[in-house]
């Protein structure tokens, strides 16, 4: 039989609290890193990309309104993996 839960004892929430914020910060800083990587090359035309220049913002593209920036993505992976192989090379 299991054990019961010390629902007093809060230790055990909180070291998982604080590796899920260590963690958020890490994807937040490399989130910051590929977009500024993604801006140093123009992105792919549709369907893999949005077509924007270099030094732009990636953005979302939908028949009939105007484009809006790509959220929840730091860019196209089309756009990152281009910039990566050009740092590459």
């Amino acid at each position: 039989m299991p054990e019961p839960v010390d629902l007093d004892n809060d230790r055990q929430d909180y070291s998982r609290g604080q590796q899920w914020h260590a963690r958020q910060a890490n994807a937040r800083k490399e989130s910051a890193v590929l977009k500024a990587l993604a801006e140093t090359v123009a992105c792919p035309p549709p369907p893999k990309g949005c077509g924007m220049p270099p030094g732009a913002q990636c953005v979302v593209r939908f028949t009939g309104e105007p484009p809006k920036p790509l959220n929840r993505m730091p860019a196209h992976p089309a756009r990152i993996a281009l910039a990566r192989k050009a740092t590459e090379s």
